[in-house]
């Protein structure tokens, strides 16, 4: 035997194989003391849950403060000037007993909410059980809900006390509260309770508010669709009442429901479906809105979404960036300027500082009575050529071309695939096939070079401008992106257009500057926010000059008499859309005009609009008239607001409201909202984040008061101009792309706070329950400041509800 086999011996001997009871026993005492851990787990739960149980017994309300229990009121929204925007009160004034409530209505509610309400005792542990298994089984963590009526009125009443953070604690409290809720009323009673405190959006609380506002009726005579209808609102309140075709698919949903609980049949539901269901224009008296109706609808869906709808009508005092002055030259621009060209018919306007990001004005459109649909912050439009700044912006930055290089002027562009029909075609038609300098493309809206340079530039590398510029609806990889063919939001192109007159800054548009409680306690405060793109000087400076080129000799010459005015025409194909995107040192201005059809009965029921076409409708004909109207109105003004601002010692630019005098224009405190001017800002904080696609929104996201001069501007007669008409098509999502840091950055302007660190501090929306990143599918939203590295990916817990789409 040889020295190598005895090694192996030797070793062999030394560690023989282990018997497999030794084995075993190893695998039953790390199973035991799994098992020991669980159970102390468990056991150290148990013992939490009681103790907190018997803390929360000690706090629970009395049967006799239950019963005495009223909701607050009349909560205020300010203009950042002074003047009272809106007062929020509820127009349910009278409950109505359950005798007095259409059974449908009963029935509706309880099929959307609440199927097991008349089996249950507050808390429903077989709807948990299948909930968790239906939501596990179809991959949606919020496919079905299992939160029961009786848990609801006690969630959603504030009076009742508890908070809207997801905790141990709260949820104890919820199911403790709807168990003495039941062990006090019968259930008739918590669903009468349910169905008058209940919010059905537009201002309703409760079923005969509700009934009354949709449908001009005592909410004993609703039918089966008009139940099923409404029954579906308190899901998601202020989305459903503003989009009535989501309100039509979750009503669809309701009766579905209703019948699977055998509480209405097959005919039955068919009929409901087919009834031609008719909602009435909303009137907003009750509500007290003076003015700017479109914004305070903004400015409450936001509170909503943050603070719960409870809160928001406890009695606020909330100060906002509106100017009162500015929104009524807003209005009396749109309105007059639409008057005076015959073919459109809806139009709207966002204008905001561009330094603060402050909301200065808001027209989501034309009639707000007629259609609630806010197109400023809703709307999706293709902005045609008003999308060009963004391509060349692309083109500059990265050293593709500059305003002296020279294309040809032809439908031929680079990356062509054999076989390819498209070419792009300019205003009219025509080609001079002759070179053609950047300025001059810009100037006149040439989109054949306009496609030309997108190609050079990389359609992949055009959409991460576009996301980093702030534009956040997707954008397919088509040429036809050159020319606007994917749909923008206004309010989306107003904050990216922010970035030129900036110095490479993206204002984030801000609507709320302070929050106080009905105590006259700071609630809440936000300051403006600015998203760094990280785009060169030399970029953000040939734009400038293009644009202001577009006004002095091109397609925006109806502008020109604004002093440093700056901007860009867009239309559509067909003249469907019109644009115009301008800016000044003091103010950012995106205005869209198109010729509206509204289907609202019979079989398009639910195809709230379409578009026609305008004839000779260009954004230079329609809009740059509106923007030189309005702009002439606005830029005074906030040139005084940024002199008072400038100089706070001046009392007589003040003319805030102090929250504790009732807001009735007196002289603002330090505590008040911007300072003494109402107008000021704190320096923005700078988030450095190259792929920001935050669309604008830091709670995120008519007047009765006018200071400025009423009298109407005169229009000049309107030259006609080159213009720009631009090829749709419709647009797939697509993955954001990802590609490394284009050279050549700027540093902030000396106006602003000092460059941010590597890993500046940003406050950012947390939802309560996953604590990822929330959307606006998040129940509860809480905000937590952190470093912009620590932030978390977005929520991915929370969905769209059943019957209404992503």
């Amino acid at each position: 035997m040889n020295k190598r086999t005895a090694r192996i011996l030797a070793k062999h001997r030394s560690n023989p194989v282990r018997p497999k009871s030794s084995l075993k026993k190893k695998i039953k005492n790390f199973f035991a003391f799994v098992t020991l851990v669980g159970l102390t787990v468990v056991a150290i739960g148990a013992v939490y849950i009681l103790v907190v149980f018997m803390q929360v017994s000690k706090e629970m309300p009395s049967i006799a403060e239950i019963d005495s229990i009223h909701q607050n009121t009349g909560t205020t929204i300010y203009y950042a000037d002074g003047p009272v925007m809106a007062v929020l009160a509820r127009r349910n004034v009278q409950p109505v007993k359950m005798n007095q409530i259409s059974p449908y209505v009963k029935w509706a509610t309880i099929a959307a909410e609440d199927r097991r309400f008349y089996e249950h005792s507050a808390i429903d542990i077989r709807g948990i059980i299948r909930a968790a298994y239906t939501n596990i089984l179809s991959g949606d963590l919020t496919a079905e809900g299992a939160s029961t009526i009786t848990q609801q009125l006690a969630r959603n009443i504030n009076a009742f006390g508890l908070s809207r953070e997801k905790t141990i604690r709260r949820k104890i409290e919820e199911a403790m509260l709807a168990i003495r809720l039941e062990q006090i009323y019968t259930k008739d009673q918590i669903l009468n309770m349910y169905l008058n405190n209940v919010y059905y959006g537009d201002g309703a609380w409760g079923i005969e508010a509700a009934a009354e506002t949709y449908f001009k009726k005592d909410a004993k005579d609703l039918d089966i669709a008009q139940s099923a209808f409404l029954a579906g609102l308190p899901n998601r309140p202020y989305t459903l009442s503003m989009n009535h075709a989501a309100a039509f698919r979750r009503m669809d949903w309701v009766l579905k429901s209703m019948q699977q609980i055998g509480k209405i049949t097959q005919t039955q539901r068919e009929e409901a479906l087919a009834e031609d269901l008719k909602l009435y224009d909303k009137s907003f008296t009750t509500n007290n809105i003076y003015s700017a109706p479109y914004f305070v609808n903004y400015v409450v869906s936001r509170l909503e979404q943050e603070y719960g709808v409870s809160n928001v009508f406890s009695g606020w005092k909330i100060y906002t960036t509106l100017d009162s002055r500015i929104q009524k030259a807003a209005e009396d621009a749109l309105r007059n300027g639409i008057a005076s060209y015959g073919d459109a018919n809806q139009a709207a306007l966002i204008c905001i500082d561009p330094k603060t990001g402050y909301i200065r004005a808001m027209v989501g459109g034309l009639d707000f009575n007629k259609d609630q649909f806010n197109i400023t912050t809703l709307g999706i439009r293709q902005p045609g050529s008003a999308f060009k700044p963004i391509l060349y912006t692309a083109a500059f930055d990265n050293g593709i071309c500059n305003l002296d290089t020279t294309y040809r002027d032809d439908p031929n562009f680079p990356g062509q695939l054999p076989g390819n029909k498209w070419h792009p075609k300019n205003y009219g038609g025509h080609y001079s096939y002759s070179l053609v300098t950047v300025r001059k493309a810009i100037e006149d809206s040439i989109n054949t070079i306009a496609v030309k340079v997108a190609m050079l530039t990389g359609l992949r590398r055009v959409i991460d401008y576009a996301r980093r510029m702030g534009i956040t609806t997707p954008i397919a990889p088509y040429p036809t992106l050159a020319l606007g063919a994917s749909g923008v939001r206004p309010i989306d192109l107003c904050s990216a257009y922010s970035i030129f007159e900036n110095n490479g800054l993206r204002a984030i548009p801000l609507s709320v500057t302070k929050i106080y409680d009905s105590s006259g306690n700071l609630y809440d405060e936000h300051v403006p926010q600015m998203s760094d793109p990280h785009i060169g000087a030399n970029a953000i400076q040939e734009i400038n000059e293009a644009l202001q080129d577009v006004v002095l000799y091109g397609t925006g010459t109806a502008a020109k008499s604004v002093p440093n005015a700056h901007g860009k025409t867009g239309t559509t194909s067909d003249d469907r859309d019109a644009w115009f995107a301008g800016y000044t040192p003091e103010l950012t201005t995106v205005i869209w005009a198109a010729h509206e059809v509204r289907y609202t009965t019979g079989k398009n029921k639910g195809k709230v609009r379409t578009y026609l076409p305008m004839p000779g409708g260009t954004g230079g004909r329609v809009c740059a008239p509106i923007w030189r109207d309005f702009m002439l109105k606005a830029v005074p003004i906030q040139q005084q607001v940024n002199q008072a601002a400038a100089n706070p010692a001046n009392p007589a630019q003040s003319n805030n409201s102090n929250p504790a005098s009732g807001g009735n224009g007196a002289s603002q405190s330090s505590n008040g909202p911007g300072g003494s001017s109402g107008n000021a800002s704190p320096q923005p904080a700078v988030n450095s984040s190259m792929n920001s696609t935050q669309s604008g929104q830091s709670l995120d996201q008519n007047s009765s008061n006018p200071t400025s001069d009423n009298s109407n501007t005169s229009m000049s007669p309107i030259t006609p101009t080159p213009s720009d008409n631009n090829v749709s098509q419709s647009q797939p999502t697509i993955p954001k792309p990802k590609m490394s840091e284009p050279q050549g950055r700027i540093a902030p302007p000396p106006t602003q706070s000092p460059p941010a660190s590597a890993d500046p501090m940003v406050r950012v929306p947390i939802c309560a329950e996953s604590g990822m990143r929330a959307t606006r599918w998040c129940p509860v939203v809480i905000y937590k400041t952190m470093p912009r590295s620590q932030i978390p990916p977005k929520c991915t817990l929370h969905h769209p509800p059943p019957g209404e789409p992503p």
